[in-house]
């Protein structure tokens, strides 16, 4: 961390707690992310200590301007859900500390808690006969219902669903894994992918589509939960789309977990079902409209496995299961050639 962004924080942060005394750095440790650099810092405040993440996000392929934008604006929203949600006894954000514009950061509180899906992953496995399924199936309603708030809070109205957007992203990832040459994707797949997209458009289009704030990755990885209270963390990808998207991600999320052997699919269905109904049994994951979102989130798994690599091992085998069950799932509606 940049000695002069550290003293930056350290007045902020003086005027954000209020501290009497200058605060001081009691140590940083660094946490390695794909699209920013993390520091975990904490600082010692009148005595207390003060736990604090301080993101700068990268500039690579984005540029310094983007960059800068995306810190003011997550910076905004966390400020704007910070208040919303400040008196509530059960939801909440991590509270935002400072933002530093020309060095593309941002600090944020720690949330204090354990990680959805660390307790899912620890929880849900077969060998602990459920013992914690009432538990985990708590936290996920109480997710869906903090989705429901959040979304109702910075609703736009409505509008057309934004097909053009929806194919052009999965269009970009088509092509990066036709050129890869991955198994069972090339430009036939492509095409019937295509269509089906348009098929489900047209099938839908003149429904009602619910237009607001997008977390853009609303999993149980940046869901914190202690006790009866849940947070949210990480809105640096934040902007308006379908209400769809987020209810998709974290549904996708434990969808995911059913290809594993480690976990019974039906344990996993019953939390995905616990989240449906805290979000107020506003969706059903078989309409065509759900499904249409979701396989975003399919196609991404496939370059995300590509892109990065089967594990070796065991773990290697449940990736070239959980590949086949992506690539299976999204054939299925688009149909083979």
């Amino acid at each position: 961390m940049r000695e002069a962004l550290t003293l930056q924080l350290l007045e902020q942060a003086q005027v954000t707690y209020g501290c009497k005394t200058a605060p001081t750095l009691r140590g940083s440790r660094r946490i390695d992310c794909p699209y920013s650099e993390i520091s975990r810092i904490e600082i010692d405040c009148d005595g207390l200590t003060k736990t604090l993440y301080l993101k700068r996000v990268k500039t690579d392929g984005i540029g310094e301007g983007e960059a800068r934008n995306r810190v003011l604006l997550e910076y905004r929203v966390l400020a704007q859900l910070f208040e919303h949600f400040r008196t509530h006894p059960t939801y909440g954000i991590a509270r935002p500390v400072a933002v530093f514009p020309e060095e593309h950061a941002l600090a944020t509180e720690e949330v204090p808690g354990v990680q959805l899906m660390d307790m899912i992953g620890r929880s849900a496995k077969r060998y602990m006969f459920g013992r914690r399924q009432p538990v985990l199936e708590k936290y996920c309603a109480l997710a869906g219902a903090w989705l429901q708030e959040f979304q109702s809070f910075t609703t736009q109205g409505t509008a057309d669903f934004n097909i053009e957007g929806l194919m052009h992203y999965c269009s970009e990832r088509l092509d990066t894994l036709i050129a890869s040459g991955a198994n069972g994707i090339d430009a036939a797949f492509k095409f019937r992918f295509t269509a089906y997209l348009e098929k489900t458009y047209g099938e839908i289009k003149n429904r009602a589509n619910a237009v607001v704030g997008r977390h853009n990755d609303f999993s149980p990885h940046n869901i914190i939960v202690n006790g009866d209270h849940i947070s949210v963390i990480d809105f640096g990808f934040f902007d308006h789309d379908s209400h769809l998207y987020d209810v998709c991600k974290f549904w996708f999320q434990l969808e995911c977990m059913k290809s594993s052997p480690l976990f019974h699919a039906s344990a996993i269905h019953r939390l995905q079902t616990s989240f449906l109904e805290g979000y107020g049994g506003l969706v059903d994951p078989r309409d065509p409209a759900f499904e249409m979102v979701a396989s975003r989130y399919f196609v991404t798994r496939l370059v995300t496995m590509v892109t990065e690599g089967m594990r070796h091992g065991l773990r290697g085998w449940i990736d070239r299961k959980s590949y086949r069950w992506c690539l299976r799932w999204l054939t299925e509606r688009c149909g083979k050639g």
